[in-house]
């Protein structure tokens, strides 16, 4: 009696000797599978991005390659134009140092021309000169010649008439001498004389 006055420590619904196991929920459903499609599709597919990736890669390869090409024509024509220009600047030196050289040149040879024509004047005036010395020695000798014969003229004509001529018979005067050619004028004179009264 003093048992059943005593409330039970356990629910009433569960007898006394049974223990209660653990109650577990079922897990969710898994969601629905996706329609299953044919192999040829999946098949289709996967050849489709493998080609698609192909492709592309394809076609990152041949734009890298296109650069690398274009910048190599660039790299060459910029080489090639440098090249060009440094010819052309090679050129244009040589064309100056052979103008410099064609200048000297021609101021060597005006220089030696100069310096000729200035020899040939020099050497002109210095033969002008010796003709003018000479000419004037020429003429200093003329006149003192001229002077040696006009003193020589004057002594001779002043000895001749100073002096007197001798002769064998002795002094014989200068109207002695002139007589045959007297004689011989006044014979002339008188030879011409009747002629005229005749006349």
């Amino acid at each position: 009696s003093a048992n059943q006055s005593v409330p039970p420590t356990s629910s009433p619904a569960v007898p006394s000797g049974v223990q209660l196991q653990p109650v577990y929920f079922p897990p969710p459903p898994p969601p629905p599978l996706p329609p299953s499609e044919p192999t040829w599709l999946t098949l289709l597919k996967t050849v489709m991005g493998a080609g698609t990736a192909l492709m592309a890669g394809w076609w990152l390869f041949n734009r890298a390659r296109q650069d690398q090409q274009q910048q190599a024509v660039r790299q060459h024509a910029e080489s090639t134009d440098t090249a060009a220009e440094r010819d052309r600047l090679l050129m244009e030196l040589l064309a100056r140092e052979r103008e410099r050289k064609a200048e000297r040149v021609v101021e060597e040879k005006s220089e030696k021309e100069n310096e000729g024509e200035s020899r040939d004047d020099r050497l002109v005036k210095m033969l002008e000169e010796m003709q003018k010395n000479q000419l004037k020695q020429h003429a200093d000798l003329i006149m003192a010649l001229k002077e040696i014969t006009a003193a020589t003229i004057s002594r001779s004509d002043a000895q001749t008439s100073c002096k007197s001529p001798m002769k064998a018979g002795g002094i014989v005067m200068d109207d002695e001498e002139e007589e045959p050619s007297g004689i011989s004028e006044n014979g002339v004179r008188a030879a011409v004389e009747p002629s005229t009264t005749v006349g």
